[in-house]
């Protein structure tokens, strides 16, 4: 007679793309504290959910990719990563790691699991495998991406689930793809749903979403929101399991930073003071909503103002002061009718636009031409220049674009 079956009752924490030491952009930031503190978030918030875990005595964590940015500039962030796993381990916490596009294993040189060692599990690359949670009856399958363009279907080779076992699994994929994101490891929802798992803890798109219950196929998100492409709350589901079956699945919010855009309605007959209330009330309700998290904010008035753009940013500076002296920071302002005119940009405006657009590395570079292309006049749309090249940096493959459209700009007729 077994007289210690394994626990059928249990809770768990489903993270993903954490991107570590991946820089916050554009942040007006005149403080060297607080810019300090800004150029930390993405280790900030993983404090955070090695804090959550332990807070809510979690049974053990699922980390589904992306956790850096690439190859590491320093041993820091993997030793910091490998401090927090310890502290998951002292408490018997297990963790369950798959690599993504950005963490592949072509991309880390260092010895990114030697260095884990026996503080996390990681998942094969070659093919995906199989594990059993110690003590719990649960089964949790999963691969990582040995190359950062990972084109194949994936899921389709995942193992058959452990009958009578709880079965999670894990996975970097864009789905079917879309709206920047890289078709990487692509699948359907309706393919994992037939795989027969209880919970799918996927990686790779940046905003949480629930895409379909019993099963749960879940994005968690991003961990820290990096620019406004990444807007709103950011952070990780904690889950929990009685009796075999998904009890409570919440989104907790973990970043340290939350971006936030909002849009100010600017009627003709108003003054600078009538419009600078309105923001005022917008921005409070946006402050109010965040709880306490630090906002980084980009505003954009439906018409241009008159006033000087210096005067109108230090108007809007102490409005944000006035509502909390240390919790809104100003990312831009922006003018809707600006953002519609035809004319070519000049120099600053090309290097703006690329930056924006090229947070994700493999994501912005396998559909920069036409993304960009979709934005800037029909003069500066065609370019073999700009064609994706597989080996090139994102540094590189930028510097490459904003060289090419200055040139262009400048001597439209002349450049090939």
């Amino acid at each position: 007679m077994n007289t210690n079956p394994l626990r059928t009752s249990f809770k768990f924490v489903h993270a993903a793309d954490l991107h570590l030491d991946s820089p916050l952009k554009n942040l007006r930031l005149k403080e060297a504290q607080t810019a300090d503190e800004i150029a930390r978030a993405t280790r900030s918030a993983f404090v955070g959910l090695i804090d959550l875990c332990l807070e809510r005595q979690v049974d053990f964590l699922l980390l589904s990719g992306d956790i850096y940015d690439g190859d590491w500039s320093s041993m820091s962030v993997g030793i910091f990563f490998v401090e927090q796993l310890a502290r998951l381990k002292s408490a018997g916490i297990s963790v369950y790691i798959i690599q993504g596009n950005h963490d592949a294993e072509s991309r880390i040189s260092k010895d990114f699991r030697g260095l884990v060692g026996d503080r996390g599990h990681f998942f094969d690359s070659e093919k995906a495998s199989s594990v059993s949670v110690p003590g719990l009856n649960v089964t949790i399958h999963g691969q990582s991406f040995a190359q950062p363009a990972v084109t194949d279907n994936l899921a389709k080779h995942y193992p058959a689930p452990k009958s009578g076992a709880y079965n999670i699994g894990m996975l970097h994929t864009a789905l079917e793809g879309g709206n920047r994101h890289a078709p990487y490891a692509p699948c359907t929802v309706s393919e994992l749903v037939a795989k027969g798992y209880d919970y799918w803890a996927l990686g790779h798109v940046h905003d949480a979403a629930v895409l379909h219950t019993v099963p749960h196929v879940v994005f968690s998100g991003v961990l820290q929101g990096r620019s406004i492409r990444e807007q709103g709350p950011k952070g990780a589901y904690l889950c929990t399991v009685e009796d075999g079956v998904l009890a409570e699945h919440e989104f907790v919010e973990l970043s340290t930073v939350r971006w936030v855009q909002v849009e100010i309605s600017v009627q003709t007959d108003w003054s600078l003071n009538q419009t600078l209330d309105a923001l005022k009330q917008v921005i409070e309700h946006e402050f109010q909503a965040a709880q306490g998290t630090p906002i980084a904010l980009r505003i954009e008035f439906s018409r241009n103002l008159e006033v000087d753009q210096e005067d109108l940013e230090a108007q809007v500076q102490l409005v944000l002061s006035e509502i909390s002296p240390t919790g809104l920071w100003l990312e831009a302002i922006r003018f809707a009718k600006q953002i519609e005119r035809a004319s070519l940009p000049d120099s600053s405006a090309i290097r703006e636009l690329i930056d924006d657009m090229t947070h994700d590395e493999e994501d912005f570079i396998a559909q920069a031409l036409s993304s960009m292309q979709d934005k800037l006049p029909a003069l500066l749309r065609t370019s073999e220049e700009l064609a994706y090249v597989d080996d090139r940096s994102l540094e590189e493959w930028k510097a490459v674009g904003i060289e090419y459209l200055e040139r262009r700009m400048h001597d439209p007729g002349n450049v090939k």
